[in-house]
């Protein structure tokens, strides 16, 4: 990479890292900055919501106390008529006035036994005072009871909790909050536009976030003895949060793009001088000894730089001169040295016997190595195996896959020979092309021996899959063997158990291919 682009990533990478980094953690601390704030105003409307219906019920059973200890509800259970009458109509006067004061409360019943005795409404709710809640209709309506010192009697004052909380609701519309109204942890209401709510029940428990609809709720407030909690739609919080991190990213963005001009600037101003610098090297290199020169802009060093450039390009002429001189007197001595060396490799390449390609003995090494241990083993009354292994119809491989894939299966055959044939008088030979030869000598009738191991050899080869191309290709390879086994008679000679081999290799071809044929045992 050129000093500039690096310069410049470097600095860019390292400046741009630490806005992320400073960016992220501002972040994050504002980000449970304002949870905390959007958590505090909820407690705190919860807060609010409850101390005013506290102080609503609070009054309501101020004035219901007042109802049972009067006379007119002791006369309303008179054994004489008109009193009776007269104190029914004036609790229900009594009873209009409270409701006129108080419109969110529906109706007022008095009971004896819960047995309903008088009610405000012509069309009494039909109510289970038992119960805070009673959902009747469209309705939730919170019951309020009092009980008068006469025996089996109560007042209960039946509140519209839908009613109420309309009013509610509309004070907090300028909070921006889409609430939800949480009654008794089992019940949700939500005011909807045009003054519609709907009742949906639900289960609160412990939760401070539950799922009402498509809409999750944060409920954070009190769990005291209130009916009422509010919940506030978390959509809203999640809308702020990802303004707020579009404005991050945008801030993020604009850094970095002024950081990249400051820095492609202060990089440039840097690395030209030295971009002449290196113009004037490669000069040098091709042998034009020109002076450094810069009339821009640069820091006491890169000047101090070029100075110290100029001189070493002085010493540097003089210097290719006076090596000159010394490269014409020594070209003579390496010319003599070149000639000892190609001497010395020519002679290097007449004593290796490795075939390069698959690492076995090459066919040098067989020639000279079948001699000598032909002769030992008719002096010495030694046993001879030889195989000659032939890859089945290998030019089609190399006509289908190309020559590569074709190396890549010699290897592949090359390194099964090998290994299944590894004992100090075992010899693996690469004869030619796709054709290997092996050479053992036993010092007993090993034949089943010698048969049974160039069969394994077939087998493994024709279960294996040989790779090529990275591993993309597989390819599948077949060999035929042509074997001799025994010994070595004062008539025979090292090309007789060659041939015989071979003429068992063609056998194995005939028969098919992928075989293994062995000479006849001959008795000496």
């Amino acid at each position: 990479m050129k000093l500039e682009k690096k310069l410049f990533f470097t600095f860019f990478a390292y400046s741009l890292t630490s806005i992320i980094v400073i960016t992220l953690i501002l972040s994050a601390f504002f980000f449970k900055v304002y949870s905390i704030s959007y958590k505090d105003n909820l407690y705190y409307l919860n807060i609010i919501t409850q101390n005013r219906i506290k102080i609503t019920i609070a009054d309501l059973v101020r004035v219901s106390k007042e109802i049972a200890k009067g006379r007119d509800l002791q006369n309303l259970f008179s054994e004489d008529n008109i009193s009776r009458f007269f104190a029914a109509k004036s609790l229900n006067d009594n009873f209009s006035a409270i409701i006129e004061s108080h419109p969110y409360v529906t109706e007022i019943q008095v009971r004896k036994n819960n047995n309903l005795i008088l009610s405000s409404s012509l069309n009494p709710l039909e109510v289970d005072p038992s119960k805070k809640i009673n959902k009747i209709g469209d309705h939730l309506y919170r019951i309020l009871n009092t009980i008068a010192p006469i025996r089996g009697v109560e007042i209960s004052f039946i509140i519209d909790a839908v009613n109420y909380l309309s009013e509610t609701n509309r004070m907090l519309a300028d909070s921006s909050l889409d609430s939800v109204y949480i009654i008794n942890n089992n019940k949700a209401i939500i005011f909807e536009e045009e003054g519609h709510h709907e009742i949906i029940p639900i289960d609160m428990g412990e939760k401070s976030i539950i799922k009402i609809k498509t809409s999750k709720y944060m409920v954070y407030g009190k769990t005291d003895s209130s009916f009422v909690r509010i919940g506030s739609n978390m959509d809203i919080y999640n809308r702020n949060i990802q303004i707020i991190i579009l404005i991050l990213l945008g801030i993020i963005l604009i850094s970095g793009i002024i950081l990249f001009l400051i820095i492609k600037r202060i990089s440039t101003s840097f690395t030209e001088p030295i971009r002449k610098l290196s113009k004037i090297a490669s000069s040098v290199k091709e042998g034009h000894f020109t002076k450094c020169s810069y009339q821009g802009k640069s820091v006491d060093e890169i000047r101090t730089l070029m100075d110290s450039f100029n001189i070493m390009i002085n010493e540097v002429h003089d210097f290719t001169n006076r090596l000159e001189i010394e490269v014409d007197t020594r070209t003579k001595v390496i010319r003599k040295q070149k000639q000892s060396l190609e001497e010395l490799n020519k002679e290097l390449e007449e004593i290796s016997v490795t075939d390069k390609l698959t690492g076995l003995l090459n066919r040098r090494n067989f020639d000279i190595k079948i001699s000598r241990e032909f002769d030992l083993a008719f002096r010495t009354g030694l046993y001879i195996g030889i195989a000659v292994l032939d890859i089945d119809l290998f030019k089609n491989i190399n006509d289908t896959y190309g020559h590569l894939c074709g190396d890549e299966v010699i290897k592949g055959v090359a390194r099964i020979i090998k290994k299944s044939f590894k004992r100090g008088s075992d010899s693996t030979f690469r004869y030619g092309g796709d054709e290997f030869v092996i050479w053992t000598l036993h010092d007993k009738d090993r034949r089943e021996e010698f048969l049974s191991r160039v069969e394994q050899i077939r087998l493994e080869i024709e279960n294996k899959a040989f790779l090529c191309e990275d591993g993309l290709k597989e390819i599948r390879v077949t060999i035929s063997s042509g074997l001799y086994f025994g010994g070595v008679s004062g008539k025979m000679k090292a090309r007789d158990i060659l041939k015989t081999a071979d003429e068992m290799l063609y056998n194995a071809k005939k028969l098919g291919r992928n075989k293994v044929t062995v000479n006849e045992q001959e008795s000496l």
